[in-house]
C-alpha cells in the first residue's frame, strides 16, 4: 500500500507539470522566424500555393502567363493615322516547381511497453510528441525558406543604381551610426526611396542585429537634436522590420545583411499529400493508425502519420515546401526596372 501511494504522488506530480512544460519547456518554444510566419501570412498570401497542377509524377508545377511592360522606347511617332502593321508581342511564362518527395521530416517511434509505463494518458502523450515535431519542422522550413530567400534576390531600378552607390552584389549599402556611435538618420528614407523608385508597392525588411537596431531606434522617436523626428518619418511613410538571424546568416552576416520585399513578392509553395484523409480533428487512437494533415504552430501544413506496427509506435511529421519568387525578365532589357522582382539586399556598414 505504501508503495502505491508513492507511485501515485509521483504521477500526481508529473501531471500537474505537463501544462507548464507545454508553456515553459524549451521543447516547445518556437525559434521564431518573423521571415517564415510573414510569408505564409494572410498579408503576403496570394493563394498562388493554391494552384498546384495535379498530376500522377512526384513533382508538382505551377504554370504563370504574363506580359512585359511595353518599352516607352518602341512607342514611335508618326504622321497621319493609317493603319500599321506590328510585330508580335507574345506571352511570357514561368514554371515553378515542388517536388514531393523533397520532405523535411521529424519523427520518433516508442515501444508499447514503454509508453504503458507513462504517468500520463495517451491522448497528452500524443499532443504532446507531436508539438515537439512540429517546433522541430518549423525550424528546419525556416532555415531552408530563408537559405530559398537568399538565391531570389533581384536588383534595384537603374534609377536607384544611377542614384547610390552599390555594392559588388548589387547591394544597396547604408549607414546607422556616426564615427562617434550616435545614431546616423536617413537610412530608413534611403532604404523606402530605393525600394519605390524600384517598382515596390510598399515594403518590410527582415535581418540582421543593425538594422534591427536602427528600427527601434526609429520607432522610439529619437535624435531630435538633429532636427529630424525619424518617429514621424516612421509613421507617415511606415516601414516594418523583423530581426531574423536565418535569413541575415543565408545572406552572409547577422550584423550587417538584410532582405527588403513587397508584400507578394515571395510565395512559399507546399504540398501535403493526406488532405483527403482528415485533419487532426478527425484523430482517434483507438482505431489504430492515423494518416491526416496538419498545421505547425508557424503555420506550415504537414503530413502526419501514427502508426502502431507489432508494438511500435512511431509519429512522423512531414513538410514539403519551396519559396518562389517573381520572374527575373518581367521587365525587358532596356526598362527603367530591368531585374527588379520586389526583393533585393541592404547592408550595413558604418565606421569602425
Amino acid at each position: 500500500m505504501s508503495y502505491q501511494a508513492s507511485l501515485y504522488k509521483q504521477c500526481e506530480d508529473l501531471q500537474a507539470r505537463i501544462p507548464q512544460v507545454w508553456a515553459n519547456s524549451a521543447e516547445f518554444q518556437a525559434d521564431r522566424s518573423p521571415f517564415l510566419e510573414y510569408i505564409l501570412s494572410p498579408a503576403n498570401e496570394n493563394g498562388i500555393n493554391q494552384s498546384i497542377n495535379p498530376g500522377g509524377g512526384k513533382t508538382r508545377t505551377i504554370n504563370v502567363l504574363y506580359n512585359r511592360p511595353i518599352l516607352e522606347s518602341t512607342v514611335s511617332e508618326q504622321t497621319g493615322r493609317d493603319c500599321r502593321a506590328y510585330d508580335g508581342i507574345g506571352d511570357f511564362s514561368k514554371t515553378y516547381e515542388i517536388d514531393t518527395e523533397a520532405v523535411l521530416e521529424s519523427g520518433e517511434s516508442i515501444k508499447v511497453s514503454d509508453l504503458a509505463q507513462k504517468c500520463e494518458n495517451n491522448s497528452d502523450f500524443v499532443a504532446r510528441t507531436l508539438l515537439r515535431h512540429m517546433v522541430a519542422v518549423d525550424k528546419a522550413v525556416a532555415t531552408k525558406t530563408a537559405t530559398e530567400a537568399a538565391a531570389l534576390m533581384g536588383n534595384y531600378s537603374a534609377d536607384v543604381i544611377a542614384a547610390y552607390s552599390l555594392d559588388d552584389d548589387d547591394n544597396l549599402v547604408v549607414e546607422t551610426l556616426l564615427a562617434d556611435g550616435n545614431y546616423k538618420a536617413g537610412a530608413l528614407e534611403k532604404i523606402q526611396w530605393a525600394a519605390e523608385a524600384s517598382n515596390f508597392a510598399s515594403l518590410v525588411g527582415f535581418g540582421g542585429r543593425l538594422m534591427y537596431e536602427h528600427v527601434r531606434l526609429a520607432m522610439a522617436g529619437c535624435c531630435t537634436q538633429w532636427g529630424i523626428n525619424v518617429n514621424d518619418l516612421m509613421n507617415e511613410f511606415g516601414f516594418a522590420y523583423g530581426y531574423d538571424r536565418r535569413v541575415a546568416t543565408a545572406l552572409g552576416s547577422v550584423q550587417t545583411k538584410n532582405l527588403i520585399m513587397e508584400p507578394q513578392a515571395l510565395q512559399l509553395l507546399r504540398y501535403t499529400e493526406n488532405d483527403a484523409l482528415g485533419g487532426l480533428e478527425t484523430l482517434n487512437l483507438a482505431t489504430g493508425n492515423f494518416y491526416g494533415t496538419g498545421v505547425t504552430p508557424a503555420g506550415v501544413p504537414v503530413d502526419i502519420t501514427i502508426k502502431d506496427d507489432c508494438k511500435l509506435f512511431t509519429i512522423q511529421v512531414q513538410a514539403s515546401t519551396k519559396l518562389v519568387g517573381k520572374p527575373s525578365d518581367m521587365f525587358a532589357t532596356g526598362d527603367n526596372f530591368f531585374g527588379v522582382t520586389g526583393v533585393s539586399e541592404v547592408t550595413t556598414t558604418n565606421p569602425s
